[in-house]
């Protein structure tokens, strides 16, 4: 279930960060949304290893091995 966090967590981040005028603090909620979503495609990549495959929402959220990659890639 930890898919849709994947997705949600920037577009939360840049929701709130429509709010903060403080380039400061932009900077501090950029950092907070990297750690997140770093530690959750970490997650998500121990979930595959051990599982092969990852599904969510009934199957509409579906990672395996490639997607790992390519979210691994992403997220760093």
């Amino acid at each position: 279930m930890l898919m849709p966090y994947l997705l949600l967590t920037p577009l939360l981040t840049g929701l709130v960060g429509l709010l903060i005028s403080s380039r400061r603090w932009l900077e501090g909620l950029n950092l907070l949304c990297f750690a997140t979503v770093a530690g959750l495609t970490a997650r998500l990549a121990m979930q595959v290893y051990k599982s092969k495959t990852v599904e969510a929402w009934g199957g509409f959220l579906y990672a395996d091995g490639l997607s790992v990659l390519v979210c691994c890639l992403t997220a760093w």
